[in-house]
């Protein structure tokens, strides 16, 4: 758990420290990189004092409740292993390029949450990367060159289309959308 929880963390570019006796054969490709800092001990009351958020993700529960109740009231807490007596909650989250689904149960069933993600990761896949790029650029040249603003909500509904998202060759779909409306974009 802490393992795929300092992957995600440092993936969203977290400063993060952790403190552990050992660490898994993951983290520690990911300490060669340099992706956090490592303390390498137990946990002690000292290792929370500057910290802004709190995660305890050890196998003992014991020490998990220790971080809690070592912690301040201003700093953030959360329990892995009691996601109820959390002071926040990380979603699961599906990443196709610029599409980002999180999903979130509040800490009533991270199982639910992750189940509900696994679906979303199924039905949102790879070509979902190209798709939003295609979008992203289609919306700026209709943002900057087509004034009319009817107009503009029309492409810009019809580019959001099953046969967009599966067409092979969107440039050349958008640029007879654009010759069929008397359009012309510098593409």
């Amino acid at each position: 758990m802490a393992e795929r929880k300092v992957r995600s963390l440092c993936t969203a570019g977290a400063f993060l420290e952790v403190v552990s006796p050992d660490l898994t054969v993951g983290l520690q490709g990911m300490l060669e990189k340099s992706l956090f800092v490592w303390k390498q001990k137990t946990f002690s009351q000292e290792d929370i004092v500057d910290a802004f958020m709190i995660i305890a993700a050890t196998n003992n529960a014991t020490v998990n409740r220790l971080v809690k109740d070592y912690a301040s009231n201003n700093q953030l807490v959360c329990l892995l292993d009691q996601q109820q007596q959390s002071d926040v909650h990380f979603p699961a989250i599906v990443k196709r390029g610029k599409l980002t689904i999180a999903t979130s149960t509040s800490g009533a069933s991270p199982v639910l949450a992750k189940k509900i993600s696994r679906r979303f990761s199924n039905e949102f896949d790879d070509r979902y990367i190209e798709y939003l790029d295609f979008l992203a650029e289609a919306r700026r040249l209709i943002l900057e060159y087509v004034e009319d603003m009817e107009t503009r909500r029309e492409l810009l509904t019809e580019i959001v289309s099953q046969s967009f998202l599966d067409s092979r060759q969107r440039l050349a779909d958008f640029q007879n959308l654009l010759i069929e409306r008397n359009i012309q974009l510098p593409i």
